[in-house]
């Protein structure tokens, strides 16, 4: 495992740069990262993930998880929402 280490430092390093990778963070409540993707689809974020030196020497799991962004804050001070408080 120790050999895969920099190459996935590495590896994570160039997604970032291309653009693949937006945020990496820390799991507080386990061992483990949240890796959050730019990326068109479910199947291309399971792709990219597929070539983590880590994954391919079968030491990762992980899911994608597909998100979409909040746009509803306008919502949030609507007359509709503020009678409902």
């Amino acid at each position: 495992m120790r050999r895969t280490l920099p190459q996935k430092a590495l590896h994570a390093w160039g997604l970032y740069k291309s653009g693949f990778i937006r945020d990496i963070y820390f799991r507080q409540d386990r061992p483990g990262v949240a890796i959050f993707l730019e990326c068109d689809t479910v199947e291309e974020a399971n792709n990219v993930m597929a070539e983590f030196p880590l994954a391919k020497a079968g030491l990762l799991t992980f899911e994608c998880i597909p998100l979409g962004s909040f746009i509803s804050w306008e919502n949030l001070f609507s007359a509709e929402f503020k009678h409902q408080e």
